[in-house]
């Protein structure tokens, strides 16, 4: 990597289960958009905008190489908060075992990769 800064086989794997896990929330916002809405228009039209809206917005506002300079702890802080959102919504509809499982993993290895390497 370039500025000397060396990246180890633990750290990229902890990234790629970081990576997985904002996928999965992704996935999940679908199935809660889906799920929300009332007749197969409302549904399609939910299990597609929400994380469609949640993807553009994460990007702008959250991603490392956003457009919005946000604070770190205000960059972690939404991300936790919609992994953490997203989790809630899977158990509150019923998806109890995806739901934890964001919770945990996609929650803890967020945190973890912070507090490792202080990168986003």
């Amino acid at each position: 990597m370039s500025g000397g800064t060396e990246v180890s086989g633990g750290t990229t794997l902890l990234f790629a289960v970081v990576f997985l896990s904002e996928l999965a929330m992704l996935a999940g916002l679908a199935i809660i958009g889906a799920t929300m809405g009332e007749g197969k228009v409302a549904s399609t039209a939910l299990g597609i905008t929400l994380p469609l809206l949640v993807a553009v917005a994460w990007g702008v506002l959250l991603a490392p190489t956003s457009v919005v300079g946000l604070a770190d702890a205000v960059q972690i802080g939404g991300k936790v908060g919609l992994l953490a959102g997203t989790a809630v919504g899977l158990v509150a509809i019923g998806h109890l075992v995806p739901g934890l499982t964001l919770g945990l993993v996609g929650v803890g290895s967020t945190v973890t990769a912070f507090l490792l390497t202080g990168s986003n």
